[in-house]
This record gives structure tokens, C-alpha cells and sequence, in this order.
């Protein structure tokens, strides 16, 4: 594997994707300001949670002072007066919704659109049927409903977010692609559910992806033509209709990158476990603001008092406060707070109790007949329930503060912190020591004290080689370079190679993120293949970026097969330290072996071919997924004609 790469994916411009996300959260972490868009974004999740759990009434002023263009549409704003009035009768003012009724609603109900009139009248009829009143009608107990309050309140948010371009971090959205992709990948065929297993990073993908919608924005009154292809690729990738596929496009003016943004925006992640994800490999890689990072237990503890104090809050807001942390994109609400306390240990969470408790979205049967031959991905690293074994994320965090003290030359505090490990911990791993010497020898030799970095080197660092090839060659390969004359910068990589030494003795594995990204790719690989199909959205989104140098492209020949390992195997083995250390380095390859049962991919079609057009129009005129148009194609010569008759005769 090329440096910079692990199992698959490429680290560099992970790197990138991690900073990204951690600045839109605002994690204590980020070493980068979020850009302006995402700052938009947080502000239109600010207007929705105003309308959700303030008043309707403020939510409308919260989003005038976002973008005042949005109320223009009388159908959006019929919808949300129409709401003030319910909100009006719920708190009892029956006054103030009569009057609302006469001065506002009666007359935006004339021509907001054809149906708007009928609403008004179930509206009306809101007055002869209090809230929970028996024997109402279904669309007055409708109109009641606090979902219909969320509704408009995300329909609004996300309105607002087209409007004035507000986007949330790359990260989240190249997550939210690669996950329903490998939805889609397991959903292509009856005969793939059991027989497709990937082991601990299935079981994260299907916690990690809720299963809740976020509304949309309305569409734009008219008739649009798109290309064909567009229009199924973009219904394909976000779980749309034909229908509503052309909508998307028609919001976003015929941006199809745009409209595959919005649409995954509507999908919601588990905002507690990404961060968890995200300060892991951060760790990992040191890409964590400061000279010394803080300890994660605190970071943990301070992050979910605060989700904790935002919640609280949230019905105490007006409009004029700086907008809430994310609930929606990246989700913050009690449910994933579970995923948050679990990956701290928490017995009682439901992430805690594997594939068993909870609802694991729709990814989660993927891991149906493997819940037993690979432990779960949250619980990867961390101790089980009544243990007090020290997580994963906080090791990564001990590793990384070893070599931040080690380039301060504070060797007093490199040891400080690995007895808090462990008291025994050096003298239990003699590689850790080496490496520690080897980083002195290093400092004094960028002193210029080459006398005291020869007699160092004689007796401190030689005896520990003692025995062993290894650190034997190691420590003569220090000592030529000092000899040689090599220059003074040679130091730096000692302090990454007791980083990686520390990981090794800690029992780290890859970070989660990185094997949850490596599996993901490679499903999306599998179903590319299995679709026929080169992604059209791949550069775009951020997938081609992700995919390491060397790694089967989507809809390349080889993808299937490369993909079919990890898909039908048990958990990816996990690469070693160096291939994920800070400093990149290489990593030999990953071996899978394959099931008895071959992976369950019998496309065996030899060789037949179909052509791009009939596999649209077979997707216009059926509805089906483009990888069954495929197989009905090579079973029926490529005929969509008979296709369709052996359909609907």
C-alpha cells in the first residue's frame, strides 16, 4: 500500500475530511474554523429548532433575518401561519387564532395553491375539535400531531439551507453516501442478506445511520426536463423516486451536486458516535489542536454536559441567541446519546448491547448470521460492561501525548504518562523503552552534545538492543547517522516511532473510522459492479479523493472482486500501527479469505451485455433499482420491451 494509505483508504485526504468535521462541530479539537457554509447551515438548524420548540412565530422572524426571500413562497408561509394557529389553540388563545384566521390565513388560502383552501377549512374545524378529542377527523387529528410541527420546521430549515447554500462538513456527507450505498448493495438481492458479512464495521454502519428523514423543502411549481441519467443516479444514490428526484433538481436549479447535497442532508447521522469516530483517529493521527491535548475523559464528559445544557435550552431560545449544535445532520438527540455513553463503557446504553438492543438502521441485518464471530464495532477498544480497561480513545490520547512530550525533549512527563497506563507498563514493554532512549539520543544530538549522545547511545540505548535484531539495527543505524554526519532534523521521526510503539504495546488496532470507510468503499465498489455502473457522483461527494492509489475504482471490472473479500469474510484484519501512524508509512496488504458459501454473488452472466440506455428506460418505466433492471435486462436479451410485458402481462 502507497504511504499515506490504510486498507484501502487514503489517509492524506482523510486527514482533511476529519479537520473539516471536527471544525463544523466544534469540537475542542478542531484546529480550523468552520467555513461560511457550514456556519449557514447551523444557522438554518438554528431557525428549525426556534419553530420546534419555541413558537412559530419566532422561528418566521429567526428566518427572515437568514433569508427574507424564503417567506416569498405563499405555500411555505400558508403552512407555517396555518401552524401558528394550531400553536395559538394548543396554548388555549382562542382569540388570538380567530383572529389569525380572519387577518392572515383566510386570504393566503386563496392563493397559496389548490389545496390550500380545504386546509383551511380542516384548520377551522380545529375549533370544534380540541386536541385529543374523540371522534375527530383524521385530518384535524393530523393537524394536531406534533410531527407536523417538525415537519414544517425542517421543511423550513431546509429551504433555507438552498437558499443561501448552507452545507454541512464533507465528512458527514461522504459517510451518509458510502452507507446508503452499501444499503443499496445489500438490498440489490434477497439471496445477499446473511451471506454478505463484514463484521465489526456493518454492525458500526448500522448504528451510525438513524433511521429518521428530515422533511424537504417544496418544490418549485412547473414542469423541468433533466437528462435521464441524472435523474436515476440521484434517485438511486439518496433512496428517491423518479418523482422525487426530479423535485430535488428542480430545487436546486438543475444542480444535480447540489441536489445530491440536500438530499443526504435530509438523512441523519449519529452525532455523538462521529465525534467519538472522528476524535479517535484524530488522536490517531495527531491532528488535534494544541501543543498537548486534553484528556479525552473530560472531553467526553464536557461534550455530553453540553448536548445535555443545549437540550435543556432549546425551549428557552429566542432567535436572536447564536444557533444550537446540529440535531438533525448530524444528530445530537437522546437516542444517540446512547452511542456516546457507550462508547465510554456505559452498560446501560444501547450501543453497548450489540446488534441485540436498539435500532440499528437499516444496515443492521447485514450482520444478522455474524453477530457472534466478530465483537461490535463500539465496543472495539473498549472495556466491557464493569471493567476498568481503558478505552480506545483514550489510549489513542495517551499515544499522542507520549510523542508530544517526547519533541518537547519532557522525558519526565513520557514516563509520567505511560505509569498512568500502566505502573508496570515500561518494564513490561522493553520496545517502548528503546524508543524512548532512541528520542533522547535524538534530542542531544540536536543539541549539538554529540559526546553525551555517544556515551548515551553506549549505555543506554545499546544494552536495551541487547537480543534483539531489530532495535540492534535500529540503534547502530542512529549511531551511523550521527557519525556520518546525517543531519540534525533526522530526530522528528523518533517521537511518531515511539507513538506507534505505544499504540502496538496498548493493543491498538486501525481506528474505527478507518476501517468503518475501508468496508464502506469497498461495498460501494461491489455495488457499482453489480449495477453496471461508473458513479457519477463519486468526485464530487469526496469518494474518489478517499479511495487510496491502487484501489479498485467504482464499476471497474475488478471491482467485485476486490470488493468480495471483506463482504464475505469475517471482520477485516486490522492493519498494523504504521500503516495509520501520524506520519503515514506503509502497510503491507490485508488478506480476506472467502466463506464457503463464495460471498453470494452469483453474477455469472457470461459476459452478456446491456446498454446504458435500456437500463434507463427499464428504471423510468418500472421503478426498480438499476441493478435489477440490469439482471432482468440479461435475462430477457436485452429487451426492455419484454421486459416489461413478462412485468405487467
Amino acid at each position: 500500500m502507497a504511504a499515506g494509505s490504510g486498507n484501502g483508504v487514503c489517509l492524506t485526504a482523510l486527514d482533511g475530511l476529519v479537520k473539516g468535521f471536527m471544525a463544523a462541530e466544534r469540537m475542542p479539537e478542531a484546529s480550523e474554523l468552520p467555513p461560511a457554509s457550514v456556519e449557514a447551515w447551523r444557522a438554518c438548524e438554528g431557525v428549525c429548532d426556534t419553530v420546534e420548540h419555541v413558537s412559530v412565530l419566532q422561528g418566521l422572524q429567526a428566518a427572515d433575518s437568514v433569508d427574507a426571500t424564503v417567506l416569498q413562497d405563499q405555500r411555505l408561509l400558508f403552512q407555517l401561519k396555518k401552524q401558528e394557529l394550531v400553536e395559538a389553540l394548543r396554548a388555549g388563545d382562542t382569540a388570538e387564532a380567530l383572529a389569525r384566521a380572519r387577518e392572515e390565513l383566510s386570504q393566503l388560502a386563496l392563493d397559496a395553491y389548490p389545496e390550500a383552501y380545504g386546509e383551511f377549512q380542516t384548520a377551522m374545524s380545529a375549533f370544534l375539535w380540541s386536541r385529543g378529542a374523540s371522534g375527530a377527523p383524521e385530518a384535524v387529528r393530523d393537524l394536531w400531531a406534533p410531527s407536523e410541527r417538525t415537519r414544517l420546521a425542517e421543511t423550513l430549515a431546509h429551504t433555507l439551507k438552498l437558499s443561501v447554500g448552507g452545507y454541512d462538513s464533507d465528512l458527514s456527507y461522504v459517510v451518509r453516501y458510502l452507507l446508503l450505498a452499501a444499503r443499496a448493495f445489500h438490498n440489490m438481492d434477497a439471496r445477499s442478506r446473511g451471506s454478505h458479512r463484514c463484521g465489526a464495521a456493518c454492525e458500526l454502519a448500522g448504528v451510525l445511520l438513524k433511521p429518521e428523514r428530515a422533511a424537504r423543502a417544496l418544490a418549485p411549481e412547473g414542469a423541468a426536463n433533466f437528462p435521464e441519467g441524472v435523474v436515476q443516479a440521484l434517485g438511486q444514490a439518496t433512496e428517491m423516486s423518479r418523482e422525487e428526484a426530479i423535485a430535488a433538481l428542480k430545487r436546486s436549479g438543475g444542480d444535480a451536486h447540489a441536489a445530491l447535497r440536500a438530499e443526504l442532508g435530509c438523512f441523519r447521522l449519529d452525532g455523538p458516535l462521529m465525534q467519538e469516530l472522528a476524535r479517535e483517529y484524530a488522536f490517531a493521527r495527531d491532528l488535534v489542536a494544541g501543543s498537548v491535548v486534553s484528556a479525552p475523559e473530560d472531553t467526553a464528559a464536557n461534550g455530553r454536559a453540553s448536548r445535555s445544557t443545549e437540550a435543556d435550552g432549546d425551549r428557552k431560545r429566542s432567535p436572536s441567541s447564536s444557533p444550537p449544535r446540529k440535531r438533525r445532520g448530524v444528530s445530537g438527540n437522546s437516542s444517540s446519546d446512547s452511542g456516546s455513553r457507550a462508547l465510554d463503557g456505559d452498560p446501560d446504553s444501547t450501543a453497548a448491547q450489540g446488534p441485540g438492543g436498539g435500532d440499528h438502521g437499516g444496515l443492521a441485518d447485514m450482520e444478522e448470521d455474524s453477530v457472534h464471530s466478530a465483537p461490535a464495532a463500539g465496543d472495539r477498544g473498549r472495556p466491557p460492561a464493569g471493567s476498568t480497561t481503558i478505552s480506545a480513545t483514550v489510549k489513542y490520547a495517551a499515544a499522542l501525548k507520549v510523542k508530544q512530550h517526547a519533541k518537547a525533549n519532557r522525558f519526565d512527563l513520557v514516563e509520567a504518562e505511560l505509569q498512568r497506563l500502566d505502573p508496570n507498563f515500561i518494564d513490561n514493554h522493553p520496545k517502548v523503552l528503546f524508543e524512548v532512549r532512541r528520542c533522547q539520543f535524538a534530542g542531544l544530538v540536536a543539541s549539538g552534545k554529540t559526546a553525551e549522545a555517544i556515551t548515551f547511545a553506549r549505555t543506554q540505548l545499546t544494552p536495551l538492543a541487547a537480543g534483539d535484531e531489530q532495535m540492534a539495527s535500529q540503534a547502530k543505524a542512529a549511531l551511523a547517522q550521527l557519525m556520518l554526519g546525517a543531519p540534525k532534523d533526522q530526530g522528528p521521526q523518533y517521537p511518531t516511532a515511539l507513538q506507534v510503539s505505544v499504540c502496538k504495546a496498548l493493543g491498538l488496532e486501525e481506528p474505527r473510522l478507518v476501517e468503518l470507510l475501508s468496508v464502506l468503499l469497498q461495498l460501494h465498489a461491489a455495488y457499482c459492479a453489480k449495477a453496471r455502473q461508473t458513479d457519477r457522483f463519486e468526485g464530487a461527494i469526496g469518494v474518489a479523493a478517499l479511495r487510496a492509489a491502487g484501489a479498485p475504482a467504482s464499476g471497474s471490472a475488478s471491482a467485485a472482486a476486490a470488493a468480495a473479500a471483506p463482504v464475505a469474510g469475517a471482520a477485516p484484519a486490522a492493519g498494523p500501527p504504521e500503516a495509520w501512524g501520524a506520519d503515514g508509512g506503509d502497510a503491507s496488504d490485508y488478506s480476506h479469505d472467502d466463506d464457503d458459501d463464495g460471498g453470494g454473488d452469483d453474477d455469472d452472466d457470461g459476459g452478456e451485455e446491456v446498454t446504458e440506455a435500456n437500463i434507463l428506460l427499464t428504471m423510468e418505466f418500472t421503478g426498480l433499482p438499476r441493478a435489477q433492471c440490469v439482471e432482468l435486462l440479461l435475462l430477457h436479451g436485452n429487451d426492455p420491451q419484454v421486459v416489461m410485458h413478462s412485468l405487467f402481462s
